[in-house]
């Protein structure tokens, strides 16, 4: 499922750039959150923790016990339905469909995602995927998935972060 080598080194770090410079107005430093997450990758620290808790940090704390217990890898996958689980399936077709709204900004961000995708392709920014006995659960990512299996319905690959429990020999 995953390919380590599927995004170049040069493509990881301007991802990571874009997302730290989406959230430089933020009022919590960056290097307190790297403290609390030491072993959560920058992009994923960036793209999830930080960009949903920068406001919030007292929450952000109360994550430090469940990710202590996690690892991430990095690779490839191709994203079709059957990757997720039936509940991220299920949520990706509602908010297709239009039945879950209320998300800021959502027709505006579906917009630009389909216009991005039209002109590049496949996504080349990573997924943040969390890895179920029933499949991924979609932890970010959500409007350029769903653009993108509106676009390719068959599949497409595009790389991504997968959130796993921490082996035994992790330490």
């Amino acid at each position: 499922m995953l390919n380590g080598d599927a995004m170049t080194k040069r493509t990881f770090e301007g991802a990571t750039r874009a997302a730290e410079r989406s959230i430089r107005a933020t009022p919590i430093d960056l290097d307190l959150f790297r403290n609390w997450f030491p072993d959560m990758p920058d992009y994923v620290l960036i793209d999830f923790i930080y960009k949903n808790y920068a406001h919030r940090p007292e929450r952000a704390r109360e994550l430090i016990p469940y990710y202590s217990r996690r690892r991430f890898s990095f690779g490839e996958v191709l994203v079709t339905p059957a990757l997720f689980t039936p509940r991220t399936r299920e949520r990706l077709r509602a908010r297709t469909d239009g039945e879950l709204t209320g998300f800021r900004d959502d027709a505006r961000k579906h917009a630009a995602q389909r216009a991005r995708l039209e002109r590049a392709g496949p996504p080349k920014e990573p997924l943040i995927l969390r890895a179920r006995p029933d499949g991924m659960d979609l932890v970010e990512g959500w409007h350029r998935t769903i653009q993108g299996l509106q676009l390719w319905p068959e599949g497409y690959r595009q790389p991504a972060w997968v959130e796993l429990p921490k082996r035994e020999d992790d330490g």
